[in-house]
This record gives C-alpha cells, structure tokens and sequence, in this order.
C-alpha cells in the first residue's frame, strides 16, 4: 500500500468495526422495542435532499449521501455525517416511484461524525396508492 492508502484503509476498517459494534446494540436493543409498526432491516446507500432547518430561508437543500438503517411503515433510521434538526426534512430517494419526505424526529451522535437520524414519513399526496407500499 502507498503512504496515502494505508491511514485510509484503517480508518475505514476502524468504521467499519464501530458500526458493526452499533448494529449489535441495535440488534439487542430490538429485542425489547415495543414500536407502532415492525422494522425491518434496510441497509443501503441513499441520495438524501436535506432542507434547511427554518425553511423559509431561501437556501436550496443539500445533495447528500445518507445510509439507511432499518425500515418501517411510519419511518426509518438514518446514518449521515452531520447531525440534523428536529423537525428538518429530507426528500430521500428510496426507490424509481420518487423521493419520500421524511421529518427528523430525534437525532443521536454515535461515533465522531457519524449521527443515527430518526425520521418519519410525511404524506405530501404523491405517495403510491392501493397495496404498493415501500417495505
């Protein structure tokens, strides 16, 4: 490995073990969560538009990468680097049907720069109707 590649991959195999360490916890700590709809585990990659927090401010959302924890009917987790404001909101897109609007409901840093982001799904209309659900 050359001298840039090196401090790089142990940072990432260091991530790596802090969220393997997390997602344990989070398995445990499932087995005691008494929740509205089940979750279900949803790990992926996602575009993420994050809305300033005031909304009427003018600034344009932030095109950002986010990763998804788990799934339910009413939310999901999130991981991001930076930490996200109770009630902000974020177009997600999950799937080929569009973005989904999601609210921040609580945020929690985990490890540095790495925030577990609770969010809800908001109904704005355009969602898919009839048994077409998103989990």
């Amino acid at each position: 490995m050359n001298d840039l590649a090196q401090p790089m991959a142990a940072d990432a195999a260091e991530l790596q073990d802090e969220i393997d360490a997390l997602m344990e916890g989070a398995r445990a700590a499932a087995a005691h969560d008494a929740r509205r709809f089940p979750r279900f585990n949803f790990q992926s990659r996602v575009q993420a538009a994050i809305y300033p927090h005031d909304g009427g401010s003018g600034e344009q959302p932030q095109s950002r990468t986010v990763l998804t924890r788990d799934l339910s009917r009413g939310g999901l987790n999130l991981l991001h680097t930076d930490p996200l404001l109770l009630g902000q909101r974020v177009a997600l897109a999950l799937s080929e049907s569009g973005p989904r609007l999601v609210e921040v409901m609580w945020c929690r840093r985990i490890a540095h720069r790495c925030y577990s982001i609770g969010c809800r799904f908001i109904k704005t209309g355009n969602e898919p109707s009839g048994n077409a659900s998103m989990a």
